[in-house]
C-alpha cells in the first residue's frame, strides 16, 4: 500500500523494491510517492537515451556508471528544465532516482551478477574554491580542486545489519540501516509477547563497504592567497572504485556531497555532553574523484611511447609540436638560442641586479625532472632515436638538479629563490627556521576516527615541482638528515606506528644559506664557511653558487642606479617585475654591462609559467652522440686532474652535467640534446663550485681548473712531518685546535723541520698550512668549546687538527 492507503501497482511495487535495495547500501531515503513518479520518467529516459552520448560506461561487475555532468545537464533539459538545479541542492536524492532508474532500465535484480547502480558524475561544474565553503553548502553537490595532506587507512563500515533480540532471541523483520555509517540500533523487540529494549546485531549479516578519510588542501595557495591560511577539508571516500587511488601530495579534482558532523564526535568523544554540543565540522562524501597528478603522468609516459614509435612519425610529430609551442609562445622564443635564453634569465628576478650564472642554473634547475631509469636513456644519431626496449622492473634515477645559493647577505638570495617558487607551477617556500623535519618529509597522525593516517610535508606536496628553502644554514641535524634521501632517490620512506610507506618526492630543492660569521671568506672552503651544512648534504647539489659582495666602483655605479629606478617605479605605482641592463650569458663577456632599457624583452611571470608547464609535458630530450661524447670527455677531464689534486670525482659529477645538459635543451622546447647545449652547461659548470673543500682563493666562483700548490719529495717530507708533529701536540695536550702562534711554538721543539721550512725559498709556513689545510688535515673553523682546547687558544677561530685527513 502507498502512503494514502492505496494499492501499490506492480511496477510501484518493482520501483519500491529496488530503492529499498539501494539503502542498504549507504544512505537510507524513504521511497515517496512523488520518487515513483521521478523514477518512472528517467527509465524513460534511460530506455531512449544512448550512454555512450552521454561520455558514459557502464561497469557489469561493480555497478558503476560514470557520466559527463554536462551532457546529462544538457540532455535532461527537455525533460527537466530546473534538473541541474535539483541535482545540486538535493543530489543524494536526485542520484538515488537515477540510479534505481538505471537498474529498472537494466532488469537488475539483487540475485543477478553485478552490483546496483551507482551514478558518479565527472566533470562536474562550476568548481568551488574551499574558502566558500560556508553552512548554506551542507547537502548540496560541489565540485573542489587541491592538494591530498593527508591519507588514511582503507576500512570497512558497516552500512547494515539483522539485529535480534536478546531475551526472546526473534530476529527483527527489517534490516536495519545505519545512515552515513552512524550506528543506530533498533529500540525494543517488534514481538507481541516480548517488550525488551535490548537489540543485539547477527554479526555474520552485516554488510560492510570500504571506507577512506583524506584530507584536502586548497590548491594553488602560494599564488592567489598569500596572506590567508590554506584551507582544509576532509574528504571520505565510499566504495571500492573511491579507495586507495591516491597518495599524499597528489593533486586531486573531487565531487561530491558536503555534509557535516559534530565536533566532539570528530574527536572521538560519544557522551551525552559531546552529543550537545552544536559546533560542527564540513566534510565531504565524495562522489566522483580525478587524480590530476597521476592522469598527467600516465599522459606524459604514454605520449613519450607514442612519439617515438617510429623515426618518421617522430619527427612529424615532433615538427608539429614545435611549430605548434612556437607561435603560442612567440614573445618567448623569437630570436636565437642565446636570445631566448638571455630573455629568460633576464625575466627570471629582474629586480635583482646580476648573478647571471646563478640566475642561468635556477632555470635550469626549473626545467629539470622527469624520472629516467638506469640502461634506457636512449643516444640519438642523426637525429634518428634508436630502437630500444626498456625494463619496467628496473630503478629509476633523479632527473631533478638541485641548486644551492652560498653568500653574503642582501644579494638577493631570497627574492631569487622566491621569483622561482612563483614561476613553478607547483612549488612551496619554507623557512629553514621555521620548518621541522616532519613538516619537510612526512609524519604519522593518529585519528579518533580513522586510526593512523600519512601527512605529507613540503618535499611530498611539492612532488613533480620544487621546493625553495631559505635560511638553510639555520635548520637543525636531523632536518638536514631527512633530506638526504628525498634530494638523491626522489623518495621518503616512513616507517612509524605501524606504517610503513614510501612516498614519492621528485622535487627539485633550491636553497639558500648565508656563511658562518655573516661574511664569505675566500681563504676558507665552502665547509669551513658554512660549518652547519655537512658533506653528503652538499655532494648533493648539481650547482653550487657562490655570492660574494664584490665592491668594485663600476658595476656599483649601475647596482645604486638599479635600486634606485626600482623604488622611482614603485612610487609611481609601476610594476615591481623591472628588466636588468642588458647582460650576456657568455662567460668571457659576464663583467660588461650593456645599457639600455630591454623592458619589451622581460617575460610576465604567468608567461613563464605556462611556458615552463608546456616544457615539462613535452618528453624528455634524449642526447646526441655528439653531446655525449662532450660530456663524457669533459667529465674525463675532471677524473684525470682529480687524480692529482685530490679532489672527490664521482659519477654524481657526470649525472648532474647529462641532467643538466637535458634541462638546457628543455628550455628551448628541443628534443635532443646538441654539442651547444652541452657546452654552455660545461660552461656553468666551471662557474660553480664543484669540491666543496677547495677555498676559491682570489677568484670569485669556482674554476674548471683543479690546479694547486703540488709538493715536491721534500715539501712531501715536510707535510709528513708537520702532520706528526701536530698529532703528537693533539695527543699530549689533549686538543686538535692550534694557532698560527702554536704551530710556530711547537716547530720550535722540531730544530730539523723548523730548518727545513726555512731553507725554502719560495715557500713559506702558511705555504704548508695551505697545503694540509687542501688535503683536509687542518680545518680553519670557529672554535667548538664544549670541547677541551689548548690552554694557548685564545681567539674565536683556530685550525682543527683532523687526523684521518677526512
Amino acid at each position: 500500500m502507498d502512503v494514502n492507503g492505496g494499492m501499490l501497482s506492480a511496477g510501484e511495487i518493482r520501483i519500491k523494491q529496488v530503492w529499498e535495495w539501494h539503502d542498504t547500501a549507504r544512505t537510507a531515503l524513504p521511497c515517496t510517492e512523488s520518487d515513483m513518479e521521478v523514477v518512472s520518467v528517467f527509465e524513460s529516459f534511460w530506455d531512449a537515451c544512448n550512454i555512450s552520448a552521454l561520455g558514459g560506461r557502464l561497469d557489469i561487475l561493480s555497478g558503476e556508471l560514470e557520466i559527463d555532468y554536462c551532457r546529462l545537464i544538457e540532455a535532461m533539459q527537455n525533460i527537466a528544465s530546473d534538473f541541474e538545479e535539483l541535482v545540486s541542492s538535493q543530489p543524494e536524492r536526485v542520484l538515488r532516482q537515477l540510479s534505481v532508474a538505471m537498474d529498472l532500465h537494466r532488469s537488475w535484480t539483487p540475485n543477478q551478477r553485478g552490483g546496483r547502480c551507482i551514478i558518479r558524475l565527472k566533470r562536474v561544474k562550476p568548481q568551488v574554491s574551499l574558502t566558500n565553503l560556508r553552512a548554506a553548502t551542507v547537502g548540496r553537490l560541489v565540485c573542489v580542486r587541491g592538494q591530498v595532506t593527508r591519507v588514511g587507512a582503507v576500512k570497512p563500515l558497516v552500512c547494515s545489519a539483522w539485529f535480534s533480540c536478546v531475551k526472546c532471541g526473534e530476529r527483527l523483520e527489517d534490516r536495519s540501516v545505519f545512515p552515513d555509517g552512524k550506528y543506530s540500533a533498533p529500540r525494543s523487540c517488534q514481538s507481541e509477547h516480548c517488550k525488551s529494549m535490548t537489540m543485539e546485531p547477527q554479526r555474520d549479516t552485516a554488510e560492510t563497504i570500504d571506507v577512506q578519510a583524506i584530507k584536502l588542501q586548497q590548491y594553488d595557495t602560494a599564488h592567489q592567497e598569500l596572506e590567508r591560511i590554506p584551507q582544509h577539508i576532509e574528504i571520505e571516500l565510499v566504495g571500492p572504485e573511491l579507495v586507495d587511488q591516491c597518495a599524499p601530495g597528489d593533486e586531486l579534482v573531487v565531487a561530491g556531497v558536503v555534509k557535516s558532523l559534530n565536533a566532539d564526535v570528530a574527536r572521538g568523544r560519544h557522551d551525552k555532553r559531546a552529543l550537545e554540543r552544536s559546533i560542527f565540522l564540513l566534510y565531504i562524501e565524495a562522489n566522483s574523484i580525478h587524480n590530476a597528478t597521476r592522469s598527467i603522468s600516465s599522459d606524459k609516459n604514454e605520449s613519450e611511447n607514442i612519439i617515438f614509435a617510429s623515426n618518421d612519425a617522430a619527427n612529424t610529430t615532433t615538427l608539429s609540436e614545435e611549430m605548434i609551442l612556437k607561435t603560442r609562445f612567440s614573445q618567448v622564443m623569437d630570436g636565437s638560442s642565446c636570445d631566448i635564453v638571455n630573455r629568460l634569465v633576464a625575466s627570471l628576478c629582474p629586480s635583482i641586479y646580476g648573478h647571471i650564472e646563478a640566475k642561468f642554473g635556477l632555470l635550469l634547475s626549473l626545467f629539470s625532472g622527469d624520472q629516467v631509469t638506469p640502461g634506457g636513456s636512449t643516444i640519438v644519431q642523426d637525429n634518428k632515436p634508436s630502437e630500444k626496449k626498456v625494463s619496467k622492473n628496473l630503478l629509476t634515477k633523479r632527473a631533478n638538479s638541485h641548486v644551492l645559493l652560498l653568500g653574503d647577505p642582501g644579494l638577493g638570495k631570497s627574492q631569487m629563490l622566491r621569483a622561482c617558487a612563483t614561476i613553478a607551477p607547483r612549488s612551496i617556500y619554507v623557512g629553514g627556521n621555521t620548518s621541522t623535519t616532519t613538516g619537510l618529509t612526512a609524519s604519522v597522525v593518529r585519528e579518533a576516527r580513522h586510526g593512523a593516517a600519512l601527512e605529507a610535508g613540503a618535499l611530498v606536496l611539492a612532488d613533480s615541482g620544487c621546493v625553495a628553502i631559505d635560511e638553510f644554514e639555520k635548520m637543525d641535524k636531523s632536518q638536514h638528515a631527512g633530506l638526504l634521501e628525498a634530494m638523491e632517490q626522489q623518495q621518503i620512506s616512513i616507517s612509524k606506528a605501524g606504517v610503513a610507506a614510501r612516498l614519492s618526492a621528485r622535487t627539485t630543492v633550491l636553497a639558500a644559506a648565508n656563511p658562518t660569521g655573516g661574511q664569505y671568506d675566500r681563504d676558507r672552503a665552502v665547509t669551513e664557511n658554512c660549518t652547519k651544512l655537512p658533506a653528503p648534504l652538499l655532494s648533493r647539489f648539481d650547482l653550487i653558487f657562490v655570492l660574494i659582495d664584490d665592491p668594485q666602483r663600476s658595476s656599483d655605479t649601475w647596482l645604486s642606479s638599479h635600486v634606485i629606478r626600482q623604488h622611482n617605479r614603485h612610487a609611481t605605482g609601476g610594476k615591481n617585475n623591472l628588466a636588468n641592463p642588458a647582460l650576456s650569458l657568455s662567460h668571457q663577456e659576464n663583467s660588461q654591462h650593456q645599457h639600455g632599457n630591454q623592458s619589451n624583452e622581460i617575460i610576465s611571470w604567468s608567461i613563464l609559467r605556462k611556458y615552463l608547464s608546456a616544457a615539462q609535458s613535452r618528453p624528455s630530450p634524449r642526447l646526441t652522440r655528439s653531446a655525449a661524447q662532450l660530456l663524457r670527455a669533459t667529465f674525463l677531464k675532471m677524473r684525470s686532474e682529480a687524480t692529482m689534486n685530490n679532489t672527490p670525482i664521482t659519477m654524481r659529477q657526470l649525472e648532474s652535467l647529462v641532467r643538466l645538459a637535458k634541462a638546457r635543451a628543455r628550455l628551448e622546447l628541443q628534443s635532443i640534446v646538441t654539442p651547444d647545449h652541452a657546452a654552455d652547461v660545461i660552461a656553468l659548470y666551471g662557474t660553480s663550485v664543484m669540491d666543496p673543500c677547495r677555498k676559491l682563493g682570489a677568484h670569485r666562483t669556482g674554476s674548471k681548473n683543479f690546479a694547486h700548490l703540488t709538493a715536491s719529495s721534500s715539501d712531501s717530507k715536510i707535510v709528513t712531518n708537520l702532520i706528526n708533529m701536530l698529532h703528537d701536540a693533539t695527543v699530549s695536550t689533549g686538543s686538535p685546535w692550534f694557532t698560527l702562534d702554536d704551530i710556530k711554538n711547537r716547530l720550535s721543539h722540531y730544530p730539523d723541520l723548523n730548518t727545513a721550512i726555512r731553507g725554502k725559498p719560495t715557500k713559506s709556513l702558511g705555504d704548508y698550512i695551505d697545503i694540509l689545510r687542501d688535503q683536509n688535515f687542518l680545518l680553519y673553523q670557529k672554535r667548538d668549546d664544549n670541547n677541551e682546547a689548548s690552554s694557548s687558544v685564545s681567539s674565536a677561530y683556530a685550525y682543527r687538527f683532523l687526523n684521518s685527513g677526512t
